[in-house]
């Protein structure tokens, strides 16, 4: 006899998708007074797991866009400061750099559960705030 058998006639099962995201669900074993058949038990555990990694993965693509709104403004703020030092650094460099940005939309990327674009617009934004921080460097050191 299994130890979910004993539980009022139900299952109970830990759902351990990854290590941040534990729940239990429950499985009748009986239905209107006809027993429920392994299959069936295989379906609604399978069912559950799916239901637990899509709002596993809800939170993480919730987290990136988080990750990827601080960076952005990060970026705006070094891009100001990277045009004032230009201003008044040499006029070696003619290139501008514009202060009005445009805001990102994420909502495509979030709806669709993109995971891995996330995570490259967050690599994306790491190296270019790693490059404007070097230019605001360069700039500070030959003024």
């Amino acid at each position: 006899m299994r130890w979910w058998s004993s539980v009022g006639g139900a299952w109970l099962r830990l759902v351990g998708v990854s290590r941040s995201l534990r729940g239990i669900h429950t499985t009748p074993v009986r239905f209107g007074g006809t027993l429920l058949g392994p299959v069936r038990f295989t379906h609604i555990e399978t069912c559950a797991s799916e239901v637990c990694r899509r709002f596993k993965k809800m939170e993480e693509m919730e987290e990136c866009v988080q990750t990827l709104r601080t960076l952005d403004d990060l970026l705006a703020t070094l891009r100001a400061e990277l045009a004032a030092a230009r201003e008044s650094g040499s006029a070696q460099d003619s290139s501008g750099i514009t202060n009005s940005r445009k805001v990102p939309n994420y909502r495509t990327m979030q709806d669709g559960l993109d995971l891995t674009k996330a995570k490259r617009l967050i690599h994306a934004r790491e190296c270019a705030i790693e490059a404007t921080k070097t230019l605001i460097e360069k700039y500070k050191t030959t003024t």
